[in-house]
């Protein structure tokens, strides 16, 4: 008999287990925090962190005195250490490591994902509960899968396909290229003011409505694809709920708001958009098994876990399709489809009879499971069969767009040294980045733009950006936003809206310079602007992006509150802090760490609303960044000139620089 502690932190629930030989669960504690997030209708990192250092320590007791068992009982301790909320992480991975140093016991770190997949083996070890898990196959509860398998991972964060030899031995088949399902369904439940979480009080209307009232969209993207896309579900909801605007004009002024809809259409929008969601979902399953059964492996299981395992549709289907097929389908009792550390020590059971141990060294990782995506693999690595902790290929860079003043470089009438330089870095743009991070989810890199420039267009073209994933704005002055109306070509390429991000008096000030876009049904004549969703930020408030933490910081411009921005990714870490004069004291601690700090520094000589080159190495060094980039640079600034003279660390960028920190 071999007992486990798992310890789960990796989001928004603390979460503590015992698991006697990989499947009979003795103890599952989960600290759930529904109500602290409620009023933010998602998870708020920072507060998440708090919730689990004020929980974990009563939650791991529990779960021992439910399991009747002791620490000198445990054969080892394991935690799921990525991917997640880093702060979240790091909680119940040093939480893990002091219990298994104190207790000499063996350490073992899990992938939260796969963990998922192993949920639906999962049963009540005090057999108490009757049947733990759904199955369309016959096998008994607590029973190991039938291998080889299919394995789907439905999520907030993650819709992904995989071929399984054994619990450990994964092959990504397929991905979303953009939204997750569980993403998709937070979206719609905010677009129909459900409630939060949104998945869950989505399904329940759901069941409410008529799931033929909307003829929602299905992407199946190519006839043999295995990737999902829901980004386009999720916008034809937005449509379907507010009506077309006038000219496609911006999400605040649509032609009608939700409630103006009654409870039926409401209920009927959500069972439509869970009929369109589920039934992707279940083509593609059907599409994956087929293929496996193409390269001689066909599936014996059909096995699905993650939050929306949970969705009644989805459980019902997937039932119906492994009986059309005469496939067993394996899904978790309710108990194990959202975040729980039975699955985390359920997993580490086969770790454990491999004896493979972590050390205490072991990392929270924020992004990337232990599978490679296909995308950044070679065909022999693609194909190989990933086992134990495979650390995947991971991008985190920023772009240079511009490192200029308001006024660029050259200026016009301007014949100084540096405006008529032959030297291409003398040449700069108004300022502006583009972050990109990609992890393990194969499809392409997350791109978010800081700011957009006047000269937006050509950087787009320049740099061969077809997409992005949001706009998030520091301050709103015609240097920094002029560029706004060049989102609606994104619009037109990824057939959805783009999400902005600013402060409210920012997002004031866009209404107003831009009212045209923000209110569309004043414009004389039917235009094509751009269609933008705007969400409120407030500087120390982090939002999660797509699996990097982002954390507006707050900067002074003159007299102007003006915002930075943190950017944590895979255990690496960018601060963006251009157009400041100031740090306020609160503000350096958000600063702490930094792999890579861009900030400005103007010139040489003194400026009321920049940092001089002097100010900003004065911050550098109080930061102590790892690398710092100087950016908002004047004319008075000669590249060539300045460059040599820098502290070792230090860097002038130039327009289309690539900093790389992954």
């Amino acid at each position: 008999m071999t007992l486990i502690l798992g310890l789960e932190t990796s989001c928004d629930e603390t979460a503590a287990a015992v698991v006697r030989d990989g499947r009979f669960v003795l103890s599952n504690v989960v600290a759930a925090q529904h109500k602290l997030h409620e009023r933010y209708r998602g998870v708020v990192p920072e507060i998440a962190s708090r919730a689990h250092l004020q929980n974990i320590n009563p939650v791991i007791q529990e779960a021992l005195v439910q399991a009747g068992v002791t620490l000198n009982d445990l054969d080892a301790i394991a935690v799921g250490h990525r991917p997640g909320l880093i702060g979240s992480l790091l909680v119940g991975v040093s939480a893990a490591k002091t219990l298994a140093w104190a207790a000499g016991k063996p350490l073992i770190g899990i992938d939260h994902v796969r963990a998922h997949l192993h949920a639906a083996t999962l049963t009540d070890g005090t057999l108490k509960k009757g049947l733990s898990t759904f199955n369309g196959g016959g096998e008994m509860p607590g029973s190991p899968l039938a291998f080889p398998a299919l394995g789907l991972v439905v999520s907030g964060g993650h819709t992904s396909l995989y071929a399984m030899t054994s619990p450990t031995d994964l092959t990504p088949l397929g991905s979303t290229i953009d939204d997750a399902v569980g993403e998709a369904y937070d979206k719609a439940a905010v677009i129909l003011n459900v409630g939060y979480p949104g998945g869950p009080k989505l399904d329940q209307l759901a069941q409410q409505g008529d799931p033929t009232a909307h003829d929602l969209p299905r992407s199946m993207l190519g006839k043999d694809s295995l990737d999902f896309s829901f980004s386009g579900l999720k916008t034809a909801v937005l449509y379907t709920v507010r009506g077309h605007p006038k000219g496609r004009g911006a999400a605040a002024r649509f032609q009608r708001s939700v409630e103006d809809l009654s409870e039926k259409q409401i209920a009927d929008i959500a069972a439509s958009f869970q009929a369109a969601a589920v039934d992707a979902v279940i083509k593609k399953l059907s599409r994956a098994v087929h293929h496996m059964a193409d390269h001689n492996t066909p599936p014996r299981s059909l096995v699905i876990g993650g939050g929306v395992s949970a969705n009644s549709l989805l459980r019902t289907r997937a039932a119906e399709l492994g009986e059309q097929l005469g496939i067993a389908v394996r899904i978790p009792a309710f108990d194990y489809c959202l975040d729980n550390a039975a699955m985390i020590a359920g997993l580490a059971f086969t770790h454990y009879q491999a004896n493979d141990f972590a050390e205490l060294d072991l990392p929270a990782v924020a992004s990337g499971s232990c599978c490679p995506p296909r995308c950044l693999l070679s065909r022999p690595h693609r194909e190989r069969i990933v086992r134990g902790c495979y650390h995947p290929p991971m991008m985190f860079d920023l772009i240079f767009l511009g490192t200029g003043t308001s006024a660029g470089v050259p200026m016009i009438g301007c014949e100084c040294e540096v405006c008529t330089s032959d030297d291409p870095r003398d040449r700069r743009d108004r300022p502006s980045v583009l972050v990109r991070y990609a992890d393990d989810r194969q499809g392409p890199a997350r791109q978010f733009l800081i700011d957009t420039a006047p000269e937006m267009r050509q950087q787009m073209i320049r740099h061969q950006v077809n997409r992005i994933d949001g706009v998030l704005y520091t301050h709103g002055h015609a240097d920094h936003i002029f560029g706004l109306d060049d989102l609606r070509r994104f619009n037109a390429v990824m057939k959805t809206a783009v999400d902005i991000h600013a402060e409210p008096n920012v997002l004031t000030s866009l209404r107003k310079m831009f009212p045209y876009v923000f209110a569309p049904e004043k414009n004389v004549n039917p235009s094509f602007v751009p269609t933008l969703i705007a969400h409120e930020l407030e500087p120390g408030r982090s939002l999660d992006l797509f699996g990097a933490t982002w954390t507006p910081i707050r900067l002074m411009h003159g007299r102007l509150p003006i915002l930075g921005f943190r950017i944590d990714y895979a255990g690496k870490s960018i601060a963006y802090c251009t157009d400041v004069s100031s740090i306020p004291p609160e503000s350096y601690p958000l600063l702490d760490g930094l792999d890579v700090l861009v900030i400005d520094g103007l010139r040489y000589r003194h400026h009321p609303t920049h940092l001089t080159i002097e100010q900003a190495l004065e911050q550098v060094e109080r930061i102590k960044p790892r690398r710092a980039y100087l950016t908002h640079l004047a004319h008075d600034v000669k590249h060539a000139d300045l460059e040599p003279k820098l502290p070792a660390g230090v860097f002038l960028p130039y327009d289309g620089l690539v900093v790389g920190v992954g």
